[in-house]
């Protein structure tokens, strides 16, 4: 080819192909699916490995994805629980019956949420909400907050409200969801508890 492009495309391709070929795929899907897309794409979608998630199990505790005492429940893993409200036991510890107050640890969180197919609010006696167009998963696989990604309401009645906070609490989990100044708007925060379950 010419070392330089000529002003006008030619009539007959040229004879060599260009300096650079493009990459190829890689021959085998990658074993883990990467927190943020490849450059290039690979030669198949990545297969989920049955053990990663909690698809099709019955309610109860499992190992997931390498992580143990995972409470599976509706096909769910559940990472946070508080049906005690305001209770100071909220803390990190395991997850499911027994365990009313508490939430699982930001690194679990994020490999659970690396094989998650969407995320489900449920505040029982308020409202059930979900996220299924990854953004709520990437927030909890990247540690950030859920402000600004958008829940579809399955039930009850659901508000969020961002614009008056000056510092929001809502950094990463398990602080997820700060509606500032509204009472009645999601509080998803372990500093003064909240809601009843979040798979």
């Amino acid at each position: 080819p010419t070392g330089q492009p000529t002003a006008q495309p030619t009539a007959q391709p040229t004879a060599q192909p260009t300096a650079q070929p493009t990459a190829q795929p890689t021959a085998q899907p990658t074993a883990q699916p990467t927190a943020q897309p490849t450059a290039q794409p690979t030669a198949e979608p990545t297969p989920i490995n049955c053990d990663h998630t909690c698809y099709q199990r019955p309610d109860g505790f499992y190992t997931i994805a390498g992580i143990p005492n995972v409470y599976c429940s509706n096909g769910n893993a559940l990472i946070q629980s508080n049906t005690d409200g305001d209770s100071p036991a909220y803390q990190v510890g395991p997850v499911g019956p027994g365990f009313p107050s508490s939430y699982m640890p930001a690194s679990s969180v994020q490999i659970l949420a690396q094989f998650a197919a969407g995320v489900l609010l449920v505040d029982e006696g308020r409202a059930t909400v979900e996220n299924t167009d990854g953004n709520a998963i990437t927030a909890l696989v990247n540690d950030a907050s859920w402000t600004g990604v958008q829940f579809s309401v399955i039930s009850g009645t659901w508000c969020t409200e961002t614009s008056v906070c000056g510092t929001p609490d809502a950094t990463g989990w398990p602080n997820m969801i700060h509606s500032c100044g509204e009472g009645e708007c999601a509080h998803w925060l372990a500093s003064s508890g909240h809601g009843s379950t979040f798979q």
